[in-house]
């Protein structure tokens, strides 16, 4: 099993140099080895594939747009569509893995001697770790996480916002059946929120043949939990006692509550908790880690069932 890496990182302040590396390592070596960076080899690296920054961010080279009479304005460059920008991005992806695809496709494995025995080893991809947007590009899927206009929210289902928001949700899981249908048919693919585009990705052979790679690619929990619900959690909690800086008293009576069952909880003999962060109180929340973040908001309902934090609500 092979478990694969996917992200984009910048190495300047702005963008300009941003690239997106593809990662990989060996799914049967234990977790606490595959934390280590020299675990890992890169793949390849997909350059940045926007042309310029500002106003001629996103744009392409071949065509441009006529500035009006008189104006002292460069010549405008057409900005790619969204699907266009899918493709691009699925080629790249088709280069960097085309060593695995025919490593997997056309030579069947691995073929090596162990113990005077012909071996053949057949690797697989277990899984694609990434963060949400990175994902829905890997399945060709609508960047539109946030938009709720659009028929499919998620990858993996045809639940849209109403399905989503029920607490007996009825999914219907979008498998390979649906992919293969919505390259032939566009209408059909925009219902299930796709790009009439193939992934470079399921050209590989997947842990998940039914889901292909929208199945192997797990849910970002750090940007879902840690920079979304437990702040945004916290906010709401912190907003019923007061926007901004109003109703100060009870937001430092909430502070002290906070740091004291802070200190007391690592005291008990359960090992398992998130990282806490109590330097800077409950309702500071902007210099903390998505991963303090989730010990604090942990922290943060204790204090709801306690007797002060019920009389300070």
């Amino acid at each position: 099993p092979l478990i694969f890496y996917v992200d984009e990182c910048y190495t300047d302040a702005h963008g300009a140099l941003g690239i997106e590396r593809v990662s990989f390592t060996l799914g049967f070596i234990r977790s606490e080895m595959r934390n280590h960076e020299w675990m890992w080899r890169h793949l390849g690296f997909a350059p940045n594939m926007k042309v310029g920054e500002g106003t001629n961010a996103d744009n392409y080279d071949e065509k441009y747009d006529e500035p009006t009479p008189g104006s002292k304005r460069p010549k405008k460059k057409d900005v790619r569509s969204a699907e266009e920008k899918v493709e691009d991005a699925q080629e790249v992806y088709r280069v960097i893995l085309q060593s695995v695809i025919d490593c997997c496709n056309k030579h069947g494995g691995i073929r090596f001697v162990y113990r005077n025995k012909k071996c053949i080893l057949k690797p697989f991809i277990l899984e694609v770790i990434g963060d949400a947007k990175g994902q829905n590009t890997l399945c060709c899927h609508y960047n539109s996480n946030g938009n709720l206009a659009v028929n499919c929210l998620v990858k993996c289902c045809k639940c849209n916002k109403a399905g989503l928001s029920s607490h007996t949700p009825q999914c219907q899981f979008i498998t390979k059946k649906d992919i293969d249908r919505s390259l032939i048919d566009k209408a059909y693919a925009k219902s299930i929120s796709y790009h009439p585009i193939p992934s470079a990705w399921n050209e590989l052979p997947l842990a998940d043949v039914t889901e292909q790679i929208s199945g192997s690619t797990p849910f970002d929990r750090l940007h879902a939990f840690g920079h979304g619900t437990y702040h945004d959690g916290a906010v709401a909690l912190r907003n019923l006692l007061g926007k901004n800086g109003t109703n100060k008293k009870m937001k430092d009576a909430l502070d002290i509550l906070f740091k004291n069952i802070a200190y007391d909880i690592p005291l008990n003999s359960e090992k398992r908790l998130p990282k806490i962060a109590y330097r800077f109180g409950a309702t500071d929340l902007t210099r903390i880690t998505a991963t303090e973040r989730e010990g604090n908001y942990l922290v943060m309902m204790i204090s709801l069932c306690t007797v002060r934090g019920k009389a300070i609500f």
